[in-house]
This record gives structure tokens, C-alpha cells and sequence, in this order.
């Protein structure tokens, strides 16, 4: 799981997400999600984060798209995502975007 607030910058994630990416979790948080992303793909991704925060819902991401990730490595490969939004109370709590990420078979 990885956990991104309204402006895409990564909260939290788990160890998975740490293994599949290749990255320490010290290595991601407070950075934006689009370094997880191809290059090729990032632009277009910040809009497609401005609209779930517009209307956050549960769903899958990219259907019937490839959808790729990128390793720490450069090396990308396919992945599948399914989106959720998360309410965290708090002094900095509000809405999160939740992505549970597996690699693609």
C-alpha cells in the first residue's frame, strides 16, 4: 500500500510496496508518487490526481491499460492498482488517497 495526500506526496507505504519499487521507505516519503511512474507518464498523472480528489471513490486504475511502474532501478514493469480514499483524524488529517499496487501477472 501506498498512501498519498491531495498533492501526491507519499505519507505512508508498506514493506511490499518498499520490495516491489526498490526503495527504503525513509527513500519515499515526503516525495511526490510520480517517481514511482515511467517518465512518459507523469504530467498526465497529476491530473488524474487533481480528479480523484475532486471526487475521491473507490476503483481500479487503468482499466483494460497497461499500467507500468518504475524501479528504483529504472527498470519499469506492469503493474495493477486499486484506489480508495482514507479519512485520517488529526491536526494533519483529512481525505488520503490509498493505492494498493501488485505487479501485473
Amino acid at each position: 500500500k501506498i498512501v498519498i495526500d491531495r498533492h501526491g506526496t507519499i505519507v505512508d507505504l508498506n514493506e511490499e510496496s518498499e520490495f516491489l519499487f526498490g526503495y527504503a521507505r525513509s527513500d519515499l516519503f515526503g516525495k511526490h508518487i510520480e517517481i514511482l511512474l515511467p517518465e512518459e507518464v507523469r504530467e498526465r498523472h497529476r491530473g488524474h490526481i487533481i480528479s480523484f480528489f475532486r471526487a475521491p471513490r473507490r476503483r481500479d486504475m487503468g482499466i483494460g491499460m497497461t499500467l507500468n511502474g518504475m524501479h528504483r532501478d529504472g527498470v519499469e514493469f506492469p503493474v495493477k492498482i486499486r484506489l480508495a480514499p482514507i479519512v485520517i483524524e488529526g491536526d494533519d488529517g483529512g481525505i488520503f488517497g490509498l493505492a494498493v499496487v501488485r505487479r501485473a501477472e
